[in-house]
């Protein structure tokens, strides 16, 4: 991460980074930026494990081909 959760997802949307990821995170934390990424045609993915309002959130920006699926299994690779 660099800085703040909207400056990181803002360059994802402008292509300065691939993708990102970051878990229970607070929803207004990200809700701009994700509105920023799926405007510049990124991807997102996000699920609700523990609270309404802190979900795992992963973004891509659209640039490789390799979002979602591909990501997730990166993802939950480094979990076990």
């Amino acid at each position: 991460m660099l800085g703040s959760a909207a400056v990181s997802l803002v360059n994802v949307a402008k292509g300065s980074i691939d993708v990102y990821s970051e878990k229970n995170i607070m929803l207004w934390d990200v809700a701009a930026g994700l509105a920023i990424i799926q405007g510049a045609g990124g991807g997102i993915h996000y699920t609700h494990k523990t609270t309404k309002h802190s979900p795992d959130v992963y973004t891509s920006n659209g640039i490789r081909n390799v979002f979602p699926t591909a990501i997730l299994n990166f993802l939950k690779t480094l979990e076990e």
